[in-house]
């Protein structure tokens, strides 16, 4: 599941959330360190030991409480989890994803709060 916005398509900070400036560009997001992408999107990485497919890079979750978590498998290289997270966020902020690797492919599974599957 990627639920990438609430119900309303609007982002909303939850307090002690730290939000860019402006709104992020690819630049940003390829180019800024991944715990400061983390920090500005009030974000975490959690560790899915169950996630056993190879082909399963990671997955967004926007809360309702404005906070994202990203699922990704444990043992992943480190490189490739970089790679993920970043295009996962460009996803979540509605950026083109040309500039990345096209070996991987995001799928929506909830957008805008109704199930697209």
């Amino acid at each position: 599941m990627k639920s990438l916005q609430s119900s309303d398509g609007t982002r909303q900070a939850t307090p002690g959330q730290a939000e860019p400036a402006t709104a992020p560009t690819v630049d940003h997001i390829i180019g800024a360190p991944l715990a400061q992408l983390l920090n500005e999107h009030n974000a975490r990485i959690v560790e899915i030991t169950s996630i056993t497919d190879h082909r399963f890079f990671g997955q967004l979750f926007a809360k309702t409480s404005g906070e994202i978590i990203l699922a990704m498998p444990a043992g992943q290289d480190s490189k490739v989890r970089d790679v993920a997270a970043r295009i996962l966020f460009a996803h979540y902020n509605d950026l083109p994803l040309g500039r990345f690797p096209n070996i991987m492919t995001v799928t929506d599974v909830v957008k805008n709060g109704v199930d697209v599957l």
